[in-house]
């Protein structure tokens, strides 16, 4: 599955990249960044502590980060995210 994230606070879905269905967020903020690993997606949202996390990119829980920050990206490698 695909998964984009927006500044207007939805995403959108997609099993083939080319057909794309809007999903809700926890919350209306300016998502910046979206990755997969360890079966979970994390999407980052800029200048605060919010985050997202989905195990199918459909159902979304808010997560709060340690410290608010201009967060741009979000990528997961070597079994951590960062």
């Amino acid at each position: 599955v695909f998964v984009a994230v927006s500044f207007s606070g939805t995403a959108s879905t997609s099993p083939d990249g080319i057909t794309w269905t809007g999903r809700a967020l926890p919350v209306n903020t300016n998502w910046q960044s979206v990755t997969y690993g360890n079966g979970v997606f994390v999407a980052v949202a800029n200048g605060s502590t919010i985050a997202a996390t989905s195990p199918d990119g459909i159902t979304w829980t808010q997560r709060t980060l340690p410290a608010s920050a201009s967060w741009q990206s979000v990528t997961f490698g070597n079994g951590v995210f960062v």
